[in-house]
């Protein structure tokens, strides 16, 4: 089956090269550990977990002092972390370049690049669904989600390899890219549920350790316990963060590696 020998490949990559791995992407991880760290200790989540909507229908939660900046600035470190990272190993992958220095060179305009292009099919994903939405909701409303979700799985994935494209400095259009995966829209719904099943299965044991003591008949507490992991948990959070990062990376690497430049998957 195509879409398990991808997952495979794609694990492979991680495991075979596990030192390159990490050395590709400890520094930026690091820093996105880091900003993740001081968010959590300047913003204080349970005020706005603990809201009540029904007891001021009209009133909006109280947003603590600073948060609004936190945010932003959180949301610039991940998104720094992330390209950084994505840049790094797409390269690594399919240059075999890198993976030998603990600090992986800053290319400013590749990073750019994969920015722009992930905004770009969010909007295509976000316009497609809201389109699919006003369409097939009115109609068949039990429809609407799933057929969304299996849309934007399609797409994301075959437009998707126009990311590592950019990122090894060979470029393709978005026509170019549906082109290369051409019937196979069974095989990237396939992939992303082994994906989705792979991800599920990594975060049970955090969250058992999280609901464990928790009310799950008391909707506040249940997010209280889920936004305030102990240490154990969140550093368990962090690896397994890290696992699905690398492992959303190396299918995309292995998607461009086979059908754009036709790399056997054995």
């Amino acid at each position: 089956m195509l879409s398990w020998n991808i997952f495979k490949r794609a694990v492979m990559l991680i495991v075979d090269n596990l030192g390159a791995a990490l050395r590709v992407s400890a520094l930026p991880y690091a820093a996105f550990i880091a900003v993740n760290l001081w968010f959590a200790g300047t913003v204080d989540m349970e005020a706005i977990a603990t809201f009540d909507p029904e007891a001021d229908p009209g009133a909006l939660p109280a947003l603590p002092e600073g948060s609004v900046t936190a945010v932003f600035l959180t949301l610039f470190v991940q998104t720094l972390a992330f390209v950084w990272i994505a840049v790094a190993w797409h390269r690594f992958v399919l240059l075999a370049e890198g993976g030998a220095s603990w600090v992986p060179p800053l290319r400013g305009r590749e990073m750019l690049g994969y920015l722009g292009r992930s905004i770009l099919i969010v909007l295509i994903l976000s316009a497609v669904g809201i389109a699919t939405l006003l369409l097939v909701a009115p109609i068949l409303p039990f429809v609407a989600i799933p057929l969304v979700v299996i849309l934007s799985i399609i797409l994301s994935y075959r437009l998707g390899l126009i990311l590592p494209a950019g990122a090894i400095g060979r470029p393709l259009t978005l026509t170019q890219a549906w082109q290369a995966t051409k019937g196979q829209s069974g095989t990237v719904v396939l992939l992303a549920i082994l994906t989705y099943l792979a991800a599920l299965l990594l975060q049970v044991p955090a969250l058992i350790d999280a609901m464990g003591g928790a009310d799950l008949s008391d909707p506040a507490a249940a997010v209280e316990a889920l936004s305030a992991p102990g240490p154990v948990a969140m550093l368990y959070n962090f690896v397994i963060s890290w696992i699905l990062l690398m492992l959303g990376i190396s299918v995309l690497s292995t998607l461009y590696g086979h059908f754009v430049e036709g790399r056997r998957l054995d």
